[in-house]
């Protein structure tokens, strides 16, 4: 880790946004870091709207050359916006050139990029009840403390009871509607679940396979549920416990529980799945605590998933079929058991206090689904995967572990104006283009800030807490908030761009962002799109409206002498001390 922070550190500090150089005095300009000429192609400079205030210049003798030039929200608090302004004045005006990949921001109809659907609003609204409603360890509760809560954190016992026989059958609650956002009950309070009766369908080295009685005809055959079992040994089980740790086993069975039941289908309402999405499965943290009323009533005091039940015929109201459901929940079982361990060992760790910040916990989630996928397709950890590996993949690993992630990635490169990686709103959590930012700038993170070159030492870490959110992230890398975010955003511009050099930290070392992103179809998407990038002309007056740790992206298009100058809506001076100014030269 020191050595990789030697690298970032030290390229940051000659460009002015280390510790020692991000906020210089206001209103001071920076000439060395605003004169571009003396950049080389694929050099990347940051500096603070200070530093900037006097105008990026373009010497004569750089004339021929290109800039990108991003403005960043350092700021991590998701309720700022900062509004800026770039301008291009030119000391000698000139012909302008076309740049070839420019596009407006809309180049594309899509379906309201951002758009929230069931599943992600299910997950948000249970993962805020657990941050704000359940009891949390060391005697602090939500709301107020109390020597009485810390009763609620039971410690596992050592002795390991055996696993129940295929064949027998096991009392389980499942949460209702009203159990994860109804008017009168919440999770944990009576009437928030219901009991349903589940049957032991196979029993492999990590996991116990139920079907609940009730389940609709035409569903999983024993051959199925087999399946389900050896991939999560095989498959599952091992890749996450490798990148997130050893879950906890408050039931004392030495098992996972995988139940499929139409309980969770009930989640989402008749005759809506094909309009607004489905719920297709859930871990939920309060199944750590005891059953009781100071612990939370919907508990099964043990470590389960609850999975959508096959229903062919649409009994509850949807019609899922078998084949569906068997595909759609390898993806839900991998990002669930990330939630169901990292609660987990929070919840019996004495030095936690707070479970994870649901951006980051999302954003690890969502990691562990591509994770397997990446295991499933033989892929190894620093393997740069493009969209041609993607594509000669067999459609059941693409789907089930890849294209999610992707797809939601680009609602958030195609509009980094609407949304970011670090959003703390329970509504925001609920959003796609978020939940592809999260991922992408885990991704990043765990590609970089690691130690000898292996993301698990990043992501174990991150999980193994105490902290949360941005704290864990700067604690477990070592490196400045500040500093992930410059490299991050400018990352999603530079990527595997020609001008970037092949061992450059602004390339993700797992995929060829920007091309296997620009390759996914959208919305009703015809052609590869990626980020939105304004051109910087003669006489240009353009404004950006950048979200806490996000950016706006232009590129300048004209050759001679040129000032470019960054300014706050207005176009005045900006004294935004969060405000940054990413410069790379790509030609």
């Amino acid at each position: 880790m020191k050595s990789l922070y030697g690298v970032f550190g030290a390229a940051l500090l000659v460009v002015g946004c280390s510790d020692s150089a991000v906020a210089p005095i206001p209103g001071v300009p920076d000439p060395t870091l605003s004169d571009l000429g003396t950049m080389n192609v694929g050099d990347v400079r940051a500096m603070t709207f200070s530093a900037a205030s006097g105008g990026l210049s373009i010497p004569a003798s750089s004339g021929s050359a290109q800039f990108a030039v991003i403005l960043g929200n350092s700021n991590v608090n998701a309720g700022t916006v900062g509004s800026y302004g770039v301008h291009g004045d030119w000391l000698t005006p000139s012909v302008q050139i076309p740049v070839a990949d420019v596009f407006p921001p809309i180049q594309h109809p899509l379906v309201v990029p951002g758009t929230v659907s069931r599943g992600e609003q299910f997950e948000a609204q249970l993962r805020n009840f657990e941050r704000t409603g359940l009891p949390r360890p060391g005697g602090r509760r939500s709301g107020g403390t109390g020597a009485a809560a810390s009763a609620n954190v039971l410690t596992p016992s050592r002795a390991v009871s055996a696993a129940p026989a295929v064949g027998s059958t096991m009392s389980l609650k499942v949460l209702t509607p009203a159990g994860f956002g109804g008017v009168s009950a919440k999770a944990c309070d009576a009437g928030s679940s219901t009991t349903t009766l589940g049957m032991v369908r196979y029993v492999s080295t990590h996991a116990i396979v139920v079907s609940d009685v009730n389940s609709p005809a035409g569903g999983f055959t024993d051959a199925d549920f087999k399946s389900i079992g050896d991939e999560f040994d095989q498959m599952i089980y091992p890749t996450d416990v490798g990148y997130f740790g050893t879950p906890t086993d408050i039931d004392n069975n030495g098992h996972i529980i995988i139940y499929y039941t139409p309980a969770v289908n009930k989640l989402t309402p008749a005759g809506s799945a094909s309009k607004s999405g489905y719920v297709g499965g859930f871990f939920f943290a309060g199944d750590l605590y005891p059953p009781t009323s100071a612990g939370c009533l919907s508990s099964n005091l043990g470590e389960i998933f609850y999975l959508l039940a096959p229903d062919p015929s649409g009994v509850n109201g949807n019609s899922f079929s078998t084949a569906f459901v068997r595909q759609i929940t390898r993806g839900t079982v991998a990002h669930e058991f990330q939630h169901m361990i990292n609660s987990g060992n929070r919840y019996i760790s004495p030095s936690v206090v707070n479970f994870e910040a649901t951006w980051l916990d999302e954003g690890l989630a969502h990691f562990a689904e591509e994770a397997v996928g990446r295991v499933e397709a033989g892929f190894a950890d620093n393997t740069t995967v493009g969209l041609s590996d993607i594509n000669n993949l067999d459609t059941t690993i693409t789907q089930a572990f890849f294209l999610q992630n992707l797809a939601r990635a680009k609602y958030y490169v195609e509009r980094p104006d609407t949304t970011a990686a670090i959003v703390n709103h329970p509504k925001a959590a609920a959003n796609l283009a978020s939940r592809g930012a999260e991922w992408a700038l885990v991704r990043y993170v765990a590609d970089w800030f690691n130690t000898g070159g292996d993301p698990r030492t990043l992501t174990r870490k991150l999980v193994a807490g105490p902290d949360t959110g941005t704290t864990n992230l700067v604690k477990a890398t070592g490196v400045p908030m500040d500093t992930i975010l410059a490299h991050f955003l400018v990352t999603l511009y530079a990527d595997h761009r020609a001008a970037t050099p092949p061992a450059s930290p602004y390339n993700f070392k797992s995929y060829n962002f920007r091309q296997i992103v620009s390759g996914v179809m959208i919305g009703s998407e015809t052609a590869a799109s990626y980020l939105p990038v304004a051109p910087i002309g003669t006489g240009a007056s353009l404004t950006a409206n950048v979200p806490a740790s996000s950016a706006a992206y232009f590129v300048t298009s004209g050759s001679g002498a040129r000032t470019i100058r960054i300014t706050n809506a207005g176009g005045t001076t900006s004294s935004d001390p969060n405000g940054r100014v990413y410069v790379m030269r790509v030609q």
